[in-house]
């Protein structure tokens, strides 16, 4: 659709200093244009360059010229006479003007759309396979800006909506991938805390999975994840109603602030490499928790995860629930590993840890049937305590069964 704007030429003259008006004349002119909230749908844009082609180029270009005088003095007004370009005659060069503009402004919602529609839909006005649309004037710049707008319009949240294919996007630019990577985090438009899950959200999208690897291993990274455990308690324990205890909303190190696709990467789920069963078996895709981090000393620290591999949906008794002690340097060295507390079947074991010190008590479990863990239909009788083990943390992380505490066994 298209509407009419009008516009009044106002002609006189003066005579010498002092003057008698004459008397106005005012001619209209009727110039159809394209709808300001159409300019980034391409059907729309080629329709009308389709019919008028270059017809209103001269005004567009006072219109253009205005908002390039404006851009100091007045933002606002400067993105309206761009706007009013574009609407009288839409190409490459007013809205490259207008995203870059909006990027100044930290309009990046705006920025975003104009060069996405820059790279992806772009019309010149010379008519290629029946339409107004090519994409000739792509370069390295319109497809950095591109991306950039991308991750500045989501605010951080990138990964949440990943439609840039950022190898293809490399190619384009005649660049490396990791020379990418660089150009986009040294960009002063993006402000984003190294600390934070987005910037480590980001950054592993351009990763390969040796270099992943390679980064979870850099202390930065390993100090990043221990932030994320938020429970440092060095006096706690995991009893019988514990033991079980699972965060089903917040697992395998995320708290699913995203959605991400099926492309995209985030930096918690790569917090398995921390575990042994990830380093032993690559293709270990168990479900965990990170439930303490405990610093022992200030070389040395102990991170409790509980894993599980309980059928969906299970009563809480019939969970198959274990929590691994992992002892670290502080810059992410694995030194000893053991599981601490444990219900499967008819095994149970509970937890009492206290600063370097800790106590493991066995139970059995009987169960009204033989237990299966795919059988819900299945109650407990009785819970018989077994045994009880001490164990120790030494300064060096490694882990002994502690002498001062002789242990205690319980007969049935």
């Amino acid at each position: 659709m298209k509407r009419k704007i009008y516009f009044v030429i106002f002609l006189f003259t003066l005579q010498g200093l002092i003057s008698c008006k004459r008397p106005v004349t005012n001619i209209i002119i009727e110039v159809p244009v394209l709808r300001a909230s159409y300019i980034y749908r391409t059907d729309s844009v080629d329709n009308y360059l389709g019919k008028y082609q270059a017809k209103n180029k001269e005004m567009s270009d006072a219109y253009f010229q205005k908002g390039l005088e404006s851009e100091n003095t007045n933002p606002d007004k400067a993105v309206f006479f761009i706007k009013r370009a574009i609407t009288l005659y839409p190409c490459f060069k007013y809205y490259k003007e207008l995203g870059s503009f909006n990027s100044k402004l930290g309009k990046y919602d705006e920025m975003h759309d104009v060069y996405t529609f820059i790279r992806n839909d772009i019309p010149d006005g010379k008519k290629q396979n029946g339409q107004y649309h090519i994409d000739a004037q792509l370069n390295p710049d319109i497809v950095y800006e591109c991306l950039i707008s991308n991750i500045l319009s989501s605010k951080g949240g990138f990964v949440d909506d990943m439609e840039e294919d950022l190898e293809e996007d490399a190619k384009e630019m005649n660049i490396g991938i990791l020379d990418l990577k660089d150009k986009v985090f040294s960009d002063p438009r993006l402000k984003l805390d190294s600390n934070s899950e987005d910037y480590q959200d980001l950054i592993l999208n351009f990763f390969n999975a040796q270099q992943i690897r390679f980064y979870m291993a850099k202390p930065s990274t390993f100090n990043y994840f221990l932030s994320t455990i938020k429970d440092t308690t060095r006096v706690f324990e995991i009893d019988k109603n514990k033991v079980r205890d699972f965060d089903y909303r917040s697992f395998n190190g995320s708290t699913y602030r995203h959605e991400a696709g099926p492309e995209n990467m985030l930096i918690s789920e790569y917090f398995n490499h921390y575990l042994p069963e990830k380093i032993k078996d690559t293709n270990w895709d168990g479900v965990y928790n990170y439930t303490h981090v405990i610093h022992l000393n200030d070389s040395i620290l102990a991170i409790i995860c509980a894993i599980d591999s309980s059928e969906s949906a299970c009563p809480a008794d019939i969970r198959q629930i274990y929590h691994r002690l992992t002892t670290f340097t502080k810059h992410g060295r694995m030194i000893a590993s053991t599981i601490v507390a444990n219900q499967s079947g008819e095994s149970l074991s509970t937890l009492q840890f206290t600063h370097n010190k800790y106590t493991i008590t066995y139970f059995k479990r009987y169960w009204e049937k033989p237990y299966k863990k795919n059988d819900f239909d299945n109650y407990l009788t009785k819970t018989e305590q077994l045994d009880k083990k001490s164990f120790v943390i030494n300064p060096r992380g490694e882990i002994t069964k502690d002498s001062t505490s002789a242990g205690n066994r319980t007969t049935p």
